[in-house]
């Protein structure tokens, strides 16, 4: 999303040192850190100045790094399954992935993962996965013009008939609806905000 080195006073610290426990759970999360991230989604690099990008990323890391335990890389790094499994579902959730395929790429059991699911996610695989492509998917909606098939595609689900059906489990309206109401809500001020 954006170079370590808009990082500023945080790099050396990020170059040494990573969360215990790369998770934070949901209700801790600062509306700061959902703002920036979808500031920086919304414009790239190349659309802003790269001082804007760095105040999204300090605001980022101001938010997170309190919520977790900070130990050194070589302690945890690649050798740790819940920052592998993190790790890899980032890199991969675009494509076609599966619990097994993963299990084989980073040479665990499927057995071993699925517990990391249950106990430290709490679901199972293919909701955690399909929350990170819904997650991306609500950003391609309110910040792209894609089409609601490509923005399917793109977030990796092996269908749109499977992207409007676990879309509408989670949002309660279809993606359209969803794009719909998120344009309407940027144009429209809130009540009590009128000039």
């Amino acid at each position: 999303i954006a170079s370590p080195s808009l990082c500023g006073p945080y790099q050396e610290m990020m170059q040494e040192y990573c969360p215990k426990q790369p998770v934070i759970p949901k209700n801790q999360l600062h509306p700061d850190v959902v703002a920036a991230f979808k500031s920086l989604f919304k414009y790239p690099a190349k659309e802003q100045e790269e001082v804007i990008h760095q105040a999204w990323i300090h605001i980022i890391l101001a938010r997170t790094l309190p919520l977790y335990e900070m130990v050194d890389k070589n302690s945890v790094g690649s050798h740790d399954i819940v920052y592998e499994t993190v790790s890899y579902i980032s890199k991969n959730f675009r494509e076609p992935i599966s619990l097994s395929q993963m299990a084989k790429d980073l040479g665990y059991s499927p057995y071993a993962l699925s517990r990391v699911f249950s106990g430290t996610f709490h679901r199972n695989f293919n909701q955690y996965v399909n929350e990170r492509r819904l997650d991306y998917a609500c950003n391609l909606l309110q910040y792209t013009d894609q089409s609601i098939t490509d923005v399917s595609e793109n977030s990796g689900f092996e269908s749109l008939r499977t992207f409007n059906r676990v879309f509408k489990e989670r949002y309660h309206v279809t993606p359209r609806e969803y794009r719909q109401r998120a344009n309407y809500s940027a144009v429209v001020p809130p009540v009590g905000d009128e000039e």
